[in-house]
């Protein structure tokens, strides 16, 4: 789950989910040091830790046309595959899947003069929209909270290496 092996916009392939990737870095907090302490929080959030994904990933579920409900289902022995953006497994994949709102709904996300919009009916679209956004947020995180993130990080986000973070 490293930044080099599963990068922003790759998806998790299990039996009964997809999840895509939004490049969202998940950091530890006050919550986490409270149930491990001080020091491991610390560690999950050092550039070494963060290269790492130590903390997991913060995704999108895409739900699957297979299923009739909005639900998806995950269970501790399912395989799960990593699945690059951009392969014809991956096309195939996000093509079987289809965003979590009803037809005539449309999402709309505006970000420094950018707006993208999606539709029930265009999972491309969708997962462009949560890729924008969850880069973002990213970008506003770190800079709001003066994260020290590794380059590895940085590059995948688009920001500047070796700087502090700006938008």
């Amino acid at each position: 789950m490293s930044w080099n092996n599963f990068r922003i916009g790759d998806v998790l392939e299990m039996a009964g989910a997809v999840i895509l990737n939004t490049g969202y870095p998940h950091s530890a907090c006050w919550k986490y040091a409270a149930r491990t302490g001080y020091d491991p929080k610390e560690y999950i959030n050092s550039k070494e830790g963060s290269a790492l994904r130590l903390r997991g990933i913060k995704g999108a579920v895409l739900h699957l046309e297979r299923l009739d409900t909005q639900d998806s289902t995950i269970f501790t022995n399912d395989n799960v595959r990593i699945l690059h953006r951009g392969t014809p497994e991956y096309n195939r994949v996000i093509q079987s899947c289809r965003p979590p709102f009803k037809a005539g709904t449309e999402v709309v996300y505006w970000q420094n003069g950018r707006e993208m919009r999606a539709t029930a009916s265009s999972i491309d679209a969708y997962v462009k929209l949560l890729i924008c956004a969850g880069r973002d947020s990213a970008k506003i995180d770190a800079k709001r909270y003066k994260r020290k993130l590794p380059d590895v990080i940085k590059i995948a986000l688009g920001m500047p290496t070796g700087a502090i973070a700006k938008l």
